[in-house]
C-alpha cells in the first residue's frame, strides 16, 4: 500500500513540475532578438534588443552606431518593428537604420543624439510624427524620405542648426522636409525648397510658395500626385531637376517671370497639365522637362529660350501646334517625339540644328517650313510624318541624317544648294515621291529624271516612282536602297553606263514588272531585287560577272530567265541570288572567249568592249539567212546553245512520234 501511495505521490509531483514548466514557457513565449551595433571596439558599446512579439525595439549604450549602407543588423526583422526607443547615451543613428520599417509608428530620439544618417527613417510610411532634439546638428540627405504618413514635424527649442515652423523642417533658410500638413512660412525665413523636401508626399493637396523663395530643388515635389495647382512666384530663379515630376493631378502651373532655367524632367509625367506658358526670362528648357505630359494641349515658349532639351516635349500627345521663337538655336533629340496630334510647326529663324528624332512619329504635321538658319537635320528627325507632302531643304542645310524623312507622305522634295551630305536612306519608304529637285549651285548633288545623283561617284542615291535613269553617262551605279520599297514603280531601264546595282536597290518594289538591265552592268549586289513579287522575267546580260546573295530571293513570279552571262543559272537553284529558283524556264547562252561572236539561235551579239550588245540578223558562213533554213552548225561558231523552251519540247515530241511510227511499220 505504501509503495502504491509512494508511486501516486511521485506522479503528482512530476505532474506539478511539468505544469510549472509549461506555465514558464508560456510566460516566456515572446520572441526576442538582440545584438550589437556600436561603432567602437567590437561593437558592444551600443546594443539593440527587439521584442518581435510586441514590436518594441530598444537601442542603448554609449557612443555612435556603426555606420554602413548595406542594411542595419536588424534589417531582416524590420517588418516587426513598431516602436523604437533610443536611450540616452547613443550619439548617432546610422544610415538606413530603419529604412523600410513600414510598421513603425513612433520613435523616441534622446538629447544625446547629434546626427541622423542618410535614409535613417526613409519609407517609414506609418510614422506620423517626428521630434528632433536640440542636440542634433546633422541630418543627412533623405533621412525621412517617403514618410508619407507624417503630419507633425517638431524641433525642440534651443537647436542651433535646425528649426521647425508650419510642420516644416528648416535648416538655415532651406526647407529640407515637409509633409502633407505643411505650411511654408511667409516671413522671409525660407529662401529655398531643398532636394526631395516633399518627395512622394502623395496626400499633399495644396502648397503656397512664398515670394522669399528663389530656388526649388531637385525632386522637391516629386510624385505629389494630390497637388492640383502650383504658382511659382516671381522670386524663383531656378526649378530643379524632377521638381514636380509625376505630379499627375497637377492641372495648372504658373511660372514666375524671374525663372531662367527649367531643369531636367521638372514637369515630366504631369499628365493632367493642359497648358503651360514659359516666360521670357527662361533661357533653357531641360531634357525631358515636359516629357509624357499627355494632356498638354497648349505651349507658349518665351522669346529668350535658346535651347529646347532632348525629349523636352516628348509624348505630349495632346499638343496641336508649336511656335519655336527666333531665340532658339537648337531643338534637341526627340524634343517633340511622338506628339501625334501636332499639326502645325513654325521653326524660328535662329534654329541651326534639328536633333535626332526631333519630330519622330508626328504624323499629323501637314506642312513644315525649315528656316534658312538650319544647318543640319538629324537622324530620323521627321520619321513617319506621313502627312507631310512636300519639303524644301533650304540652302543653309549641309547635312541630312539617316532615315530623316523615312515613311513620310512626300510627293516632292527640293534639295538646297548647300547640302553636302545626304544619308543613303534619308528618304527611305517615301512611296508617294514623284518629284526630286536639286537647286542650282549644289556642288555635291544634282537631279535628273527625278533621280538624285551624287556627282563625284556618279551614284544614283534616290529614285522614285516617276524616275527615268539618265542614259547620258552621268550614272554609273545604282546606290544602296536607291529605290527600296518604291511600291509604285512599275518599270525601269538601267542604261549601259551603269556597272553596278547596289544592295537592296530595288528590293520590295512589288509593282515592278519590267526591268531592262544594260549590258554595262557587271555586278548585281545582295538583295538588289529581293521581294519584287510582280517581276515575271529578267534578262541577265553578258557583262554580268556576279550576282549577290538573295539578289532575286522572294521574286516568286519570276518564271522566265534569259541568261547571256557566263554564270551557271539553273532552275530551282539558290545559287546566283535565287535568280533561277522560281523559273519555269531558263534560256542560257554561253559564249567562248573570242570577240564579236554571234549566237545563231537568238541573234545575240557578244563583244569584248563595253559597247551595247544588240540582236543581229545572223547569217551562216556563206552569208545565207538563217531564216531560209541554212543556218550554220554550232560547231563552227563561238556559241554552244542550249534552248529549253516550249517550242523545243513540242518539236522533240513530234520527232519522236515520227520515229516510233516508222519503227512500228518496219516491224510489221
Amino acid at each position: 500500500m505504501k509503495k502504491i501511495l509512494t508511486v501516486i505521490l511521485t506522479m503528482i509531483l512530476l505532474a506539478t513540475m511539468l505544469l510549472g514548466a509549461f506555465s514558464v514557457s508560456v510566460s516566456a513565449a515572446d520572441t526576442i532578438y538582440s545584438g550589437t551595433c556600436g561603432a567602437e571596439g567590437n561593437g558592444q558599446s551600443v546594443t539593440w534588443t527587439l521584442n518581435a512579439t510586441t514590436g518594441e525595439m530598444t537601442i542603448s549604450g554609449t557612443g555612435a552606431m556603426k555606420e554602413g549602407y548595406s542594411g542595419s543588423p536588424w534589417n531582416k526583422y524590420r517588418s516587426s518593428i513598431k516602436t523604437v526607443t533610443i536611450e540616452n547615451g547613443v550619439t548617432s543613428i546610422r544610415s538606413n537604420a530603419f529604412d523600410g520599417c513600414t510598421e513603425l509608428t513612433n520613435v523616441t530620439i534622446p538629447s544625446s543624439v547629434v546626427s541622423l544618417g542618410a535614409s535613417a527613417f526613409s519609407r517609414c510610411t506609418k510614422l506620423t510624427s517626428i521630434t528632433i532634439p536640440n542636440s542634433v546638428t546633422s541630418i543627412a540627405n533623405a533621412a525621412f524620405y517617403s514618410c508619407t504618413g507624417l503630419t507633425s514635424i517638431t524641433v525642440q527649442a534651443g537647436n542651433s542648426k535646425y528649426r521647425s515652423a508650419g510642420n516644416c523642417l528648416i535648416e538655415s533658410q532651406t526647407l529640407i522636409l515637409g509633409c502633407k500638413t505643411s505650411v511654408i512660412p511667409n516671413d522671409g525665413s525660407v529662401t529655398s525648397i531643398g532636394s526631395r523636401a516633399f518627395y512622394n508626399c502623395e496626400e499633399l493637396t495644396s502648397i503656397t510658395i512664398p515670394n522669399s523663395v528663389t530656388s526649388i530643388g531637385e525632386g522637391a515635389f516629386y510624385n505629389c500626385e494630390g497637388l492640383t495647382s502650383i504658382t511659382i512666384p516671381n522670386s524663383v530663379v531656378s526649378i530643379g531637376d524632377s521638381a514636380f515630376e509625376f505630379c499627375q493631378g497637377l492641372t495648372s502651373v504658373t511660372i514666375g517671370s524671374s525663372v531662367t532655367s527649367i531643369g531636367e524632367a521638372a514637369f515630366s509625367c504631369c499628365r493632367g497639365l493642359t497648358s503651360i506658358t514659359i516666360p521670357n526670362s527662361v533661357t533653357s528648357i531641360g531634357d525631358f522637362a515636359f516629357y509624357n505630359c499627355e494632356g498638354l494641349m497648349s505651349v507658349t515658349i518665351g522669346n529668350s529660350v535658346k535651347n529646347i532639351g532632348d525629349s523636352a516635349f516628348d509624348t505630349c500627345r495632346g499638343l496641336t501646334s508649336i511656335t519655336i521663337p527666333d531665340s532658339v538655336t537648337s531643338i534637341g533629340d526627340q524634343a517633340f517625339h511622338d506628339c501625334t496630334r501636332l499639326s502645325r510647326v513654325t521653326i524660328g529663324n535662329g534654329v541651326t540644328s534639328i536633333g535626332n528624332e526631333a519630330f519622330y512619329n508626328c504624323f499629323s504635321i501637314t506642312s513644315i517650313t525649315i528656316s534658312d538658319s538650319v544647318t543640319s537635320i538629324g537622324n530620323e528627325a521627321f520619321y513617319n510624318c506621313f502627312s507631310i507632302t512636300s519639303i524644301t531643304i533650304p540652302d543653309s542645310v549641309t547635312s541630312i541624317g539617316f532615315y530623316a524623312f523615312r515613311d513620310c507622305g512626300l510627293t516632292s522634295v527640293t534639295i538646297g544648294s548647300g547640302v553636302t551630305s545626304i544619308a543613303y536612306d534619308a528618304f527611305y519608304g517615301c512611296q508617294l515621291l514623284s518629284s526630286i529637285t536639286v537647286r542650282t549651285g549644289n556642288s555635291k548633288y544634282h537631279a535628273k529624271g527625278n533621280c538624285l545623283i551624287e556627282r563625284e561617284s556618279q551614284t544614283l542615291i534616290l529614285g522614285c516612282k516617276a524616275s527615268v535613269i539618265p542614259n547620258d553617262g552621268s550614272v554609273t551605279s545604282i546606290g544602296t536602297y536607291a529605290f527600296y520599297n518604291c511600291t509604285r514603280l512599275t518599270g525601269v531601264t538601267i542604261p549601259s553606263s551603269v556597272t553596278s546595282i547596289g544592295m537592296y536597290a530595288f528590293s520590295h518594289c512589288q509593282s515592278l514588272t519590267s526591268v531592262t538591265i544594260g549590258d554595262g552592268v557587271t555586278k548585281i549586289d545582295d538583295n538588289a531585287f529581293a521581294d519584287c513579287t510582280g517581276l515575271t522575267s529578267i534578262t541577265i546580260p553578258s557583262s554580268v560577272t556576279s550576282i549577290g546573295d538573295d539578289a532575286f530571293r522572294g521574286c516568286s513570279a519570276l518564271s522566265t530567265v534569259i541568261n547571256h552571262s557566263s554564270l551557271n543559272i539553273e532552275k530551282e537553284s539558290t545559287e546566283n541570288g535565287y535568280v533561277g529558283y522560281y523559273a519555269e524556264e531558263v534560256l542560257t547562252h554561253i559564249f567562248d572567249n573570242d570577240d564579236d561572236m554571234v549566237c545563231d539561235d537568238c541573234g545575240f551579239k557578244r563583244t569584248a568592249s563595253s559597247e551595247n550588245t544588240e540582236p543581229q540578223n545572223p547569217t551562216d558562213q556563206n552569208g545565207t539567212d538563217e531564216n531560209n533554213g541554212n543556218a550554220s552548225s554550232s560547231e563552227s561558231g563561238g556559241c554552244a546553245s542550249s534552248v529549253t523552251s516550249s517550242w523545243s519540247v513540242l518539236f522533240l515530241a513530234v520527232a519522236l512520234s515520227v520515229i516510233c511510227f516508222r519503227k512500228k511499220k518496219e516491224t510489221e
